[in-house]
Formats: structure tokens, C-alpha cells, sequence
């Protein structure tokens, strides 16, 4: 983290980050940056953040400001704890992935990249943080309230020990979840792509494990068990028990084939069971038809189209659980290792 609190430096008149304060002369000779003419616009009061791979729609930035600046989230920092403790400094839209057209997308992106894929950070349409306690998880991608944000962060993280800086920055500036603007996000096409994403994440996640337990330390050195609240170290432990389902499930398969045959099938059945719900529940859930006049003939063309595609994750699921599992595994201890021995 840090690359977005130099940025609001460098907005508010800073001249020591590493941005190249330059803009290129409009010449016909010379097109070189020019480095004594500043490109810093001045006055700016948000900031939106994409990753490289996200599109955003038209009227998707106006909307996201008109949102930050209404009266009821305007962001107010409580000064005993230095959070923000109404309103939100940092806004999260709906985050939705790119649908592969044609021959476009590969088979592995065709199948997780709908509503019941494998990736946890997007699919945003509600979240139950949002709905119990009005409080959002920022995962990078959003506006922010330049000074607020600042206010809230400044001096919380120490350099080059957080991967994960988006749940932490979204716990003390704020978050808040707009599930009615939406931003479009490729979806990787080959899984050790997205597997080698979901390494970094579980290594981000489980970097924040003294945050948990109240050890994590400022850019001074000093704890401060006191300024998570109760719900972000949830967040933070719902992350860590996410990344341990894969091994979990995997060790449990294999202490269930120690015991007697019958008992064994009872045991790896229920473990796949486990595995096999939540792509089904789609399939469930539409069975019976939402809308009247439909044709049969469309209703069970799509009925099937999401057990074909339910089917085909379970599938792909049990077929990588045991690389799942050494994946999580790998990055859990490489992080354990580096934060408390190296």
C-alpha cells in the first residue's frame, strides 16, 4: 500500500513522491516531458480508483459523485478513534464480469465467470455487511473523498507490510456498497491466472492475521487493538476461513477413506455434498418460474442451462481441489513464515 496516499499528497501540493510531476509540450519539434510544467490538477475533492482490467460505463463517474455528495453520505470522522464514524469517505460499485462472446472467452472463463463463479471479491449485488450494518468492503475498486481519506489513514500502516490494503482502508475511511452503479471486470481466461490471483489475495488476507488479534502496529510502532471494530475483524476472519475451506475439505476427504467402506462413502458423500450446494442452489432456485407466460419449452431450456453449468463446476471444483488446497496451503504458511520467523 501507499501508492494512493502519495497520490492524495501529490494532489495537495506535495513535491517529494515518486509521480513524474511532468506533461508533455504541445510541439511539432518537441513532444519530450517538460519537467517544470505541472499536470497536477488543483481543487480535486474525489478520487476514482479501477484496476487495469475494469471498464467503466458511461455516467458511471457522475453517478458515483452524486452519490459521495449527497447529505447523507457525507463522510464524518470520529476524533477519539480517527474513523469515520457516519457516512462513507470511500463508495464500492457493483462489480460485474465481462460475459466471453463467441469463441472469445475460454472454458474456464465461461464457466466461472457467472454469478456462481469461484471469485469472492466480485458478483457484488448485496452484502450482508451493507444490509446488518450499513458498512461496506472496499476492494479497490471505487471513489474516495480525497481529505477524509487522508484524515483516516494517515500514519495507520506501516510500508511494505500490508498486501491487502483495500479491506484495511475501507475499515477506518468508510466503505459503502452501490449495488445500483456497476463497473465491468474481465474475468481471467486460463486458471493459473486466477489461481495465482487468488494466492496473492489469501497472502493479503492472512497478512492481516495481528490486525485480528490486535497487534497490528502503525507507521510508529505502536498497537492499536482498539481501532478495528468488531465487524472488519469478522471480515478479516471470514477471509481467512474462506481460504481454508479448500484444505479442509481436502483433509477431510482423506480422513474419511481411512474408515470402513460404508462409513467412508457416507463421509466423502457428505464432504461433496458440501462442495456441490452452493452451484446448485442457482438450479434450485429456478425450477419453479418467477414470471407467468413462459413457454415451458424456454422454462426448461434455461432450467437446464443452469445444471449443465452447475455441474460443470462442480466438476472443475473437485477436479482442482487438491491443487486448491496446496494453493491456500502454500500461501497461508509462506505468509505465517515471513510474518513471524523471517
Amino acid at each position: 500500500r501507499g501508492k494512493l496516499h502519495e497520490l492524495n499528497r501529490l494532489l495537495r501540493g506535495a513535491t517529494d513522491t515518486s509521480f513524474l510531476n511532468s506533461r508533455r509540450v504541445e510541439s511539432s519539434t518537441d513532444t519530450r516531458p517538460s519537467p517544470t510544467s505541472s499536470s497536477v490538477p488543483s481543487g480535486v475533492r474525489y478520487v476514482i480508483t479501477l484496476d487495469a482490467d475494469t471498464r467503466l460505463p458511461r455516467r458511471a463517474a457522475r453517478q458515483l459523485v452524486g452519490k459521495m455528495a449527497h447529505p447523507l453520505n457525507r463522510p464524518k470522522i470520529d476524533k477519539l478513534t480517527g474513523r469515520v464514524s457516519e457516512g462513507y469517505a470511500v463508495l464500492q460499485p457493483r462489480v460485474t464480469p465481462a460475459l466471453p462472446t463467441g469463441r472469445a472467452g475460454s472454458l474456464f472463463q465461461r464457466i466461472f465467470s457467472g454469478p456462481g463463479g469461484m471469485d469472492p471479491y466480485a458478483f457484488v449485488v448485496s452484502d450482508v455487511y451493507q444490509d446488518l450494518f450499513e458498512e461496506g468492503s472496499y476492494s479497490g475498486k471505487g471513489i474516495y473523498d480525497v481529505d477524509v481519506f487522508e484524515a483516516a489513514l494517515h500514519g495507520r500502516v506501516p510500508e511494505n507490510t500490508v498486501l491487502s490494503h483495500d479491506l484495511l482502508e475501507g475499515i477506518f475511511a468508510g466503505s459503502g456498497l452501490v449495488s445500483d452503479i456497476e463497473v465491468v471486470e474481465e474475468f481471467p481466461t486460463r486458471y493459473d491466472v486466477a489461481a495465482a490471483r487468488q494466492h496473492r489475495w489469501v497472502r493479503g488476507d492472512w497478512q492481516l492475521l495481528p490486525w485480528i488479534f490486535g497487534h497490528g502496529r502503525d507507521s510508529s510502532g505502536k498497537t492499536g487493538h482498539r481501532k478495528i471494530p468488531l465487524t472488519g475483524r469478522w471480515k478479516m476472519m471470514d477471509n481467512l476461513r474462506r481460504s481454508l475451506s479448500a484444505p479442509a475439505a481436502f483433509l477431510a476427504l482423506l480422513g474419511g477413506w481411512t474408515l470402513p467402506f460404508a462409513s467412508a462413502a457416507v463421509w466423502s458423500g457428505f464432504v461433496l455434498a458440501t462442495i456441490a450446494l452452493p452451484p446448485l442452489l442457482p438450479f434450485f432456485a429456478g425450477i419453479i418460474p418467477r414470471r407467468r407466460r413462459i413457454s415451458k419449452r424456454s422454462h426448461v431450456r434455461a432450467v437446464g442451462k443452469d445444471l449443465s453449468l452447475a455441474l460443470s463446476q462442480i466438476g472443475f471444483h473437485v477436479s482442482l481441489l487438491a491443487h486448491q488446497a496446496w494453493l491456500m496451503t502454500d500461501a497461508i504458511v509462506r505468509t505465517l513464515f515471513r510474518l513471524f520467523i523471517s
